[in-house]
């Protein structure tokens, strides 16, 4: 598996510049960032969003998983399946990741999903 020291061998580059480029931050020539990006491409390297979670988590206690928790409702139904879609476009963009999560509606899924850190809040059922 190629790491980002590889690259940054490669770019001959320290491992904090090519940590730089790839999440986007300014301060690196233009220079850096071509050598950079020429050698992700060369050894086809690109970025472990599920570590790079992990490390979020560990430094400020969340991460960038949004869970789309459906009740009751079926995923390939067409209209929800247009839904996810346009939502996982639109989180796509900032580099958050979607989670799907079809639960019965039951008590007990609730707990799991609160438990297991999905969700935070669950809205009140409003008896109709």
């Amino acid at each position: 598996m190629i790491s980002m020291d590889d690259v940054a061998v490669k770019a001959k580059v320290s491992k904090a510049t090519v940590s730089r480029v790839l999440n986007g931050k300014t301060i690196v020539s233009p220079n850096a960032r071509e050598k950079v990006i020429a050698a992700c491409n060369d050894l086809n390297y690109k970025l472990n969003f599920n570590i790079q979670d992990l490390v979020l988590k560990s430094r400020t206690g969340s991460t960038r998983n949004i869970a789309f928790v459906m009740a009751g409702k079926e995923f390939a139904d067409p209209a929800y399946a247009h839904l996810i879609d346009g939502v996982s476009s639109a989180i796509n963009k900032f580099h958050y990741h979607l989670m799907l999560v079809k639960i019965s509606g039951n008590e007990t899924s609730n707990f799991y999903l609160k438990e297991y850190g999905l969700i935070t809040h669950l809205p009140r059922n409003n008896p109709s």
